[in-house]
């Protein structure tokens, strides 16, 4: 089980209304944090694999083209 401290804030624009933003104070270092596990859902899946075949065919007429790759948190 891990624990974390955390500092409620209230952020608003103009006249918008008022959004919660939990900003991490404490908690255990990076090297001891788990990752969260997620699955790809098939239609990201069929994303991500469109998107990396387009990026390789621009790549190749465009070698300057960015090198980021799409991830599923993208869509």
């Amino acid at each position: 089980m891990t624990f974390y401290g955390i500092k409620l804030e209230v952020f608003q624009i103009d006249d918008s209304l008022p959004a919660p933003n939990f900003r991490i104070v404490a908690g255990p270092p990076p090297s001891k944090r788990r990752p969260v596990p997620y699955e790809i859902s098939p239609r990201n899946k069929r994303y991500q694999e469109f998107f990396d075949k387009l990026r390789a065919r621009i790549l190749n007429s465009e070698p300057n083209f960015t090198r980021v790759k799409a991830l599923p948190q993208s869509w």
